[in-house]
């Protein structure tokens, strides 16, 4: 006898949990009586993954830093997809001579921060504050101060674009100073 085939695509949506096993069960039929009314049943098991291409962008809110000042940068975190991610992280690395001062989520004191997860095509953006050392050379002529953010999800990673965004950053050197002068109680003495 004769065969033919059929491709059917179907779609999944992007929240379906990771390790699921979807169970596709077609039956065929026809017009004419089946002698046997074996084989007309066929069943295919498909095992889900989930991935994801997550990717960071950083930028500096207002450039130069100061030394001795906060610095704040703006992050945006987006899930390409296919897949929704969960446990979205962002790891960020901070210049020597910095310390971290704050965030608009919640990081933790090895700035690692909690994004919410993100549906496929969903982004985030978020602050990131760090305080200077009153210390950090100039930029020109030292090397720009750089920072840099890394993105990870519990989802499989799609290889390709880089999960993490360098920031470089000029810095100045200000200074305030004050001159202050007194007698020390002294009388003042004119001379002719």
């Amino acid at each position: 006898g004769a065969s033919t085939g059929l491709e059917i695509l179907v779609d999944i949506d992007s929240s379906v949990s990771d390790g699921i096993t979807l169970t596709n069960v077609a039956f065929a039929s026809a017009n004419e009586a089946d002698r046997d009314g074996n084989g007309n049943r066929a069943e295919v098991q498909t095992p889900i993954i989930r991935l994801v291409d997550t990717t960071i962008s950083k930028t500096n809110v207002a450039e130069p830093a100061v030394a001795g000042n906060t610095h704040t940068y703006e992050i945006v975190v987006t899930n390409n997809g296919p897949s929704d991610a969960s446990s979205v992280t962002v790891t960020d690395t901070l210049p020597v001579g910095t310390t971290y001062s704050g965030s608009s989520i919640l990081c933790d004191a090895s700035v690692s921060c909690a994004v919410p997860g993100l549906a496929s095509g969903e982004s985030f953006t978020f602050t990131l504050e760090i305080l200077l050392d009153s210390s950090v050379p100039e930029s020109p002529p030292a090397p720009l101060m750089k920072n840099t953010a890394f993105v990870s999800a519990a989802e499989q990673e799609i290889p390709g674009d880089p999960n993490f965004d360098d920031e470089f950053t000029s810095v100045v050197r200000w200074t305030d100073l004050a001159l202050v002068k007194t007698d020390e109680g002294r009388p003042a003495v004119v001379c002719e």
